[in-house]
Order: C-alpha cells, then sequence, then structure tokens
C-alpha cells in the first residue's frame, strides 16, 4: 500500500541540475525530495568542463574551491593539422570582469560528488533507485506517485514538480511539450591515457585533424588522463581498434607519435539539437537537457543546465516563502528559453567546426593558418570565443521582471541648476567610457572597498558581498554632489526598504564620503567610493539605485534617486511584509535524514 509524504519540491533528476536546485531551496529553507533512477552514482564523465559563469555560481553556492581542486584549468584552443598550428584562440575574459581566469575541465561525475556533498551539508539527500511513476498537477499542488527498486510505491504532494531527467524527460513526455530540432552525426567520446611523448599541452583544449577523422582532447588533473570526443571510429565499439584509430589521427595531425590507451570508459552517441516549446506548465517546470540538448562539442549543456536550476530555484523560493509573486515563475521560460535557442545556434557552430565534413575547414587550411597570423583578427576570433563559450554575456534585457528608469542630463540640469553643468560634464565623459550595468545585465565582480569595525575599509571583490546572503541587494549611490534633499529621500528609501522587506532585499550604500556614511547607520554594507570608480562604473556620477538579483542580474536600476519608481517596481515583484504569507510550505516534511539512514540500513 501506497505511503504519502509531502515537501516544497519535488526535483526528478539527481544530476548537475537537480542538485543546483536543491542546494538552492535547501540554503532558503525550503524543503525538497530528489529522486534518481539510477541505482547508484554515475562514475563516468560524461560531460566535461564548467565555463566562467558557471564558477561564479559555484562561487555562490560554495562549491568552486572545491571543483576547482579538483580541475585542470585550459584557456583556450588550438587546432592541429599536417603537423602545423592552423590556428590558436585564447579565452580573453579580462572584458567582462571576472574572478575566473579559466574553464575548468572536471568531469561531470565529480562535480556530481561535490553538489550532492553539498546538499549531504544542507541536510539534503538523492534517492537513489527511485522511479516517477506517474503525476497529476491540481490548483494547489502536484501529487506525484514514486516507486524504488524493491518495487514499493509511494505518494506525494509537493507545490511544484521540476523535470530534470534529461533528454529522455518522462516529465516533458507526461506534460506533452514538443521537443523540437533535429539529429546529426554519430561521434564517439571517451576517457582515456594519452602518451604525448613530450607533445603534451595541457593549458589548452585541441583539436586534431587529419583525413581519419577529427579529435578533439581536454586534460582531466590526473596526469596523462584525457577527454576525447572523435567525429569517426570504428563501426563496433572495441576499444583496442578506436585507440588505435584516434592514435593515428593524433599523431598525424601533429606530425609526432601519439598513442592513445584503450578507453577506460567509451560511448557513442548520436548528435542532438532540440529545444522544449516551453520550460513550464502550471506548476510543473524542466531544466537542463530535459528542456534542451546540445553538441557536446560546444561544451554548453552540463553548463546551461546548471544555470538553469540556479535561475529558478531562487524564484521558487521567493514564491514559496511568501516574498515573492507569480510574475517570477512566470519569468523562468522567458529568461531561460531565449539563452538556450541562441546556443542551439552556437553550438551548431561548433560541431560542424569539427566535423570532417566542413568544406571550409578541409580545404581552406592553408588559407585559415594566414587568416591567424593577422593579431587583430585572431583577437576578433577569441573574444568572440570567449563570449560565446564563457556564458558572461548572458543577460536578460527583455526580461518581464527586469526594469528600468533611467534618466538622462536634462533631468541633472532642471533639478541642479548651474551646479548641474559639473554633473553633466563628469556623466557625459564617464559614459563615454563606460555606460553603466543595463537593467537584465550582469553585474561584474569588481573590487570593492567596504566600511567593517577596522580604521580602514577593507577590499574585496563584489561577488563576495553579493554572495554573503542569498537575498537581493539593493545598492544606493550617493554620489559627490547629492542635496540634502537627496540624502534624505535615499535614507527614507533604505529605512523603508529594511522595514518592508527584511527578507528579501539588503541594503548596501555607495558613497565617496565617510560623513554621509555615518548618516545611514544598521544597512547591510557600506561600500566607501571615494573617486566614485564604483559609481562611474555603474554609470553614474549623480545619484541613483541599482537592484541585483540573488543571481547576480540587475533586477531595476533608476537614476537619479526616484523612490515612487523603485516602489511601483518592488510592488510589481515582491510582497511586502505587511502582507507576507508562506505559499504552503510543507513544515510537516517527515521523510528526512534520519527517514533515509535507516532506511540504508536496510
Amino acid at each position: 500500500m501506497p505511503t504519502s509524504t509531502q515537501a516544497d519540491v519535488f526535483i526528478v533528476g539527481g544530476g548537475p541540475v537537480g542538485l543546483t536546485i536543491a542546494v538552492e531551496l535547501l540554503r532558503r529553507g525550503i524543503t525538497c525530495r530528489i529522486i534518481e533512477q539510477q541505482a547508484v552514482p554515475a562514475t563516468s564523465s560524461r560531460a566535461l568542463g564548467a565555463h566562467a559563469r558557471t564558477q561564479e555560481l559555484f562561487m555562490a553556492m560554495s562549491i568552486y574551491d572545491e571543483v576547482r581542486a579538483c580541475s585542470q584549468p585550459v584557456n583556450g584552443l588550438i587546432i592541429y593539422e599536417n603537423g602545423e598550428r592552423l590556428g590558436q584562440f585564447d579565452l580573453l575574459m579580462d572584458a567582462y570582469e571576472t574572478s575566473v581566469d579559466a574553464t575548468l575541465c572536471i568531469g561531470q561525475a565529480e562535480i556530481e560528488r561535490i553538489l550532492r556533498d553539498r546538499v549531504a551539508a544542507l541536510g539534503g539527500y538523492v534517492e537513489f533507485g527511485t522511479e516517477l511513476m506517474t503525476f497529476a498537477q491540481h490548483p494547489d499542488g502536484v501529487e506525484v506517485t514514486v516507486r524504488n527498486t524493491r518495487g514499493e510505491q509511494e505518494q506525494l504532494y509537493a507545490s511544484y514538480l521540476i523535470g530534470c531527467d534529461g533528454d529522455h524527460s518522462r516529465v516533458r513526455k507526461e506534460l506533452q511539450i514538443a521537443f523540437e530540432g533535429a539529429t546529426d552525426e554519430t561521434w564517439l567520446v571517451m576517457d582515456a591515457q594519452v602518451e604525448w611523448n613530450g607533445a603534451e599541452t595541457r593549458d589548452k583544449l585541441q583539436v586534431f585533424r587529419s583525413p581519419q577523422g577529427v579529435v578533439m582532447a581536454a586534460p582531466f588533473p590526473e596526469p596523462h588522463t584525457w577527454h576525447l570526443l572523435a567525429t569517426q571510429g570504428p563501426a563496433v565499439l572495441n576499444a583496442t581498434d578506436i585507440a588505435h584509430a584516434l592514435s593515428a589521427t593524433i599523431s598525424r595531425a601533429l606530425r609526432h607519435p601519439v598513442t592513445v590507451h584503450p578507453p577506460t570508459w567509451l560511448s557513442r552517441f548520436t548528435i542532438q539539437q532540440r529545444l522544449a516549446a516551453t520550460m513550464r506548465v502550471g506548476r510543473c517546470f524542466l531544466a537542463g537537457d530535459a528542456a534542451h540538448v546540445y553538441s557536446p562539442a560546444s561544451g554548453q549543456g552540463l553548463n546551461t543546465g546548471i544555470q538553469d536550476g540556479y535561475n529558478l530555484a531562487w524564484k521558487l523560493a521567493q514564491v514559496l516563502q511568501g516574498t515573492g509573486r507569480e510574475i517570477l515563475l512566470d519569468a523562468y521560460t522567458s529568461e531561460r528559453r531565449p539563452v538556450a535557442e541562441r546556443l542551439l545556434s552556437s553550438s551548431l557552430a561548433s560541431t560542424r567546426l569539427l566535423s570532417p565534413q566542413n568544406a571550409l575547414i578541409k580545404n581552406g587550411a592553408k588559407a585559415l593558418k594566414l587568416l591567424m597570423q593577422f593579431k587583430p583578427l585572431q583577437q576578433t576570433a577569441s573574444t568572440r570565443i570567449a563570449r560565446s563559450l564563457t556564458g558572461l554575456a548572458i543577460g536578460y534585457p527583455h526580461s518581464s521582471i527586469v526594469s528600468e528608469d533611467w534618466l538622462g542630463p536634462r533631468h541633472v540640469l532642471r533639478q541642479e541648476g548651474i551646479k548641474g553643468l559639473q554633473i553633466i560634464a563628469e556623466q557625459l565623459f564617464e559614459e563615454a567610457i563606460t555606460p553603466g550595468i543595463a537593467a537584465g545585465a550582469r553585474v561584474p565582480d569588481i573590487t570593492i572597498s567596504v566600511l567593517t569595525q577596522t580604521p580602514d575599509p577593507v577590499q574585496q571583490q563584489l561577488f563576495t558581498l553579493l554572495n554573503a546572503s542569498t537575498s537581493h541587494k539593493l545598492l544606493i549611490f550617493t554620489g559627490r554632489y547629492a542635496s540634502d534633499e537627496i540624502y534624505r529621500a535615499q535614507y527614507e528609501v533604505a529605512t523603508t526598504i529594511q522595514h518592508n522587506y527584511p527578507n528579501s532585499i539588503e541594503v548596501i550604500l555607495v558613497t565617496p564620503s565617510r560623513i554621509v556614511a555615518q548618516q545611514f547607520a544598521g544597512l547591510h554594507a557600506i561600500i566607501v567610493d571615494p573617486q566614485l570608480t564604483i559609481h562611474h562604473r555603474f554609470g553614474l556620477s549623480d545619484n541613483g539605485l541599482y537592484l541585483v538579483r540573488p543571481d547576480g542580474y540587475v533586477g531595476y536600476r533608476n537614476q537619479p534617486t526616484i523612490p515612487g519608481a523603485l516602489t511601483r517596481y518592488l510592488e510589481r515583484i515582491f510582497i511586502p511584509l505587511p502582507e507576507q504569507h508562506t505559499a504552503h510550505i510543507y513544515r510537516d516534511y517527515t521523510n528526512g535524514i534520519a527517514a533515509h539512514e535507516e532506511k540504508t540500513k536496510q
């Protein structure tokens, strides 16, 4: 006879996407169940590589240091053919102002292990060997039936269900969501020991082209261990024959003897390029491969899925806590699906770059080599690759929960009179260099100086301050020339936010003056900006406001400080304290760690 339990969120799939969602929900006090149909954790690498934006999310999740320690950093790509280096593309990330300096080569199994440990530290666990049988949506939740390896069924009632169950998603099929796209060539992917005989390069991804096919090689942190992607190989999955074929391809491309040993893990796959018609139906959501699949040549599947999960989790948590409105959940598909759609195009381009059928590469090797010797062209290509690969340029400017009231110099002149001319001159000069951080854009991880109990401000990265909690952060910029009236208005904004949204928004003051800072006691933090460096980076010489979301994107901004405009935005997105009530959060969730430990003893 089925038993029955309850939880806030039911997650189908214990891979990196489901685990990311679980971490972010548990950090916010939201209960969740995570089931995984496989009986034991995977041990093969499968997807490989954490790009820069994903690493920034790992920082927020407090797992970055461990991920980095288990990884091999790479900072570019080299293409070889007939003993020549056709081109080299470096990951140029300086323009994105990030603390990340490389892509990290790390197997998916290792990322999953680190995420499972983080989930466990937060009081959760993955229920392996548990299969989703059926589910049905109701006005106030989702009724789910699952079955474990012993054939025992269990009924569960949750507020929301999330399908993170891969490209063959049971959740997506049950919701009858179209999964349109196409299949392409069949390739090989494997892990193997490689003897380079003095030709090893471990800080770059490498592409080897020869008449036998194309091989892409990515280094693991373990000595001589590589992740290999091959466009051609024997029709039969014979490990020895495959090793010989890949050895020949790489050796010919380098014109140097290289030995690939029989793979320790091997898989043949048909490239899929597909996108779900929507990522939400009622109280059910899709994330990761359940919503979109790409060629592994792009290295985007794992990263995009983790970013899906992070985007969805904070929105769900706010709605369940009763601090956020339903519009947050409406924005999930409108924010993440366009990102997935754009990545389909770039992923297809990456696949064609590796394909032996690519006529441009096949017949234009010499031309490519000559072009890559032209430094400006090489730098342009490297910048575009970094933009596509790292995820740092992703933004949500057209999101329904992103807005701005950004007034220009005319308003400053009308408000400040003659003194406004100096403000305008500074503003125009700075905006010619940096237009600020637009609504929906990623906030840069710049160095800041924070006031503490010590005599001198403490330097740290902005992300360290933003990631210190799971709340939104309201940055109040005072500017250099604000009047007493503006200071009073900003102070009222700060106190009102702290009163009405104590569990949703923390207030941070950014000011060039310590005297002004003393007037804003009791805020979450104060950033001292004597040269207006931070102001200018955010496009401000005058006063203004920035609201930064938990995922590090600008939700709202205004210039100059317009309290009424901020209030209208907040009322559309958030629920103020006097109106708050929890959205049916299940605090009687009993199938916890104790029950899990008891079950594992049996």
